[in-house]
């Protein structure tokens, strides 16, 4: 499967278009009007510029024209394009940054701020196995923020891709195998001079050169994609 990929800030789309509620349609106005919040509304409202500028590189239309493209929101809350039916989107947001996929089939996308601090440990005892907390454990405390992020992505990524919501039983079921053939996900380092962001994508099968990833961020760049592949225990999966 092809993948379309952005990341920007929330300002810097914002940079490129105002906030105009006649872009947006009848289902994502009714979920712009439930936050309580203008900064939430504004993220909102970034996100769905973004997947719309998503599409038009994916098919080849000026950025431009954009804002005209039809975007909706399911009654369990799950985006699409009406006009096409078999393109997968996923949309995730972290403080300022945001990260968008459309993809030839499903596709699931997270992107989470490596500066936010945390107690990593007690976090992966929620989600993780007994494996990889062990594993989490045994590092240094300035590379856990990475290593539990990575983990922690991939299996959010995963869940999205099925259609699910955050579910702890089924991330502690979750195994990562690091691959150097075929993958079903990908994890990257987004870096600039002031923030680091890690970010997911997981899709039925990443194929090499099949990422087209567009960084809207100035001074930003991605380290190398990491290819995995996520395996569900058949315990996590009879939790159901």
């Amino acid at each position: 499967m092809s993948v379309c990929c952005a990341f920007a800030k929330v300002h810097e789309v914002f940079d490129l278009m105002a906030l105009r509620l006649d872009v947006l349609s009848g289902s994502e106005q009714l979920r712009w009007a439930s936050f309580g919040s203008d900064k939430r509304r504004q993220v909102f409202f970034a996100g769905r510029m973004l997947a719309r500028w998503v599409l038009a590189r994916r098919l080849g239309l000026p950025a431009a024209e954009a804002p005209a493209l039809s975007l909706e929101i399911d009654a369990l809350g799950r985006s699409s394009f009406p006009a096409w039916p078999d393109l997968g989107l996923s949309i995730s947001h972290s403080g300022e940054g945001i990260a968008c996929a459309a993809a030839s089939g499903a596709v699931g996308i997270d992107i989470e701020d490596l500066s936010r601090p945390r107690d990593f440990l007690a976090l992966a005892a929620q989600v993780h196995s007994s494996q990889q907390c062990l594993q989490l454990a045994a590092q240094a405390e300035d590379a856990r923020a990475e290593s539990f992020y990575r983990c922690w992505t991939l299996k959010e990524a995963w869940l999205k891709r099925q259609g699910l919501g955050l579910d702890l039983t089924r991330m502690r079921g979750l195994e990562i195998e690091a691959v150097d053939g075929p993958a079903s996900a990908a994890s990257l380092v987004l870096n600039s001079s002031q923030q680091r962001w890690i970010l997911a994508l997981e899709g039925q099968e990443l194929s090499e050169g099949a990422l087209d990833l567009c960084l809207l961020s100035p001074g930003m760049s991605g380290l190398s994609a990491l290819s995995f592949r996520l395996i569900e225990s058949a315990a996590a999966g009879a939790a159901d």
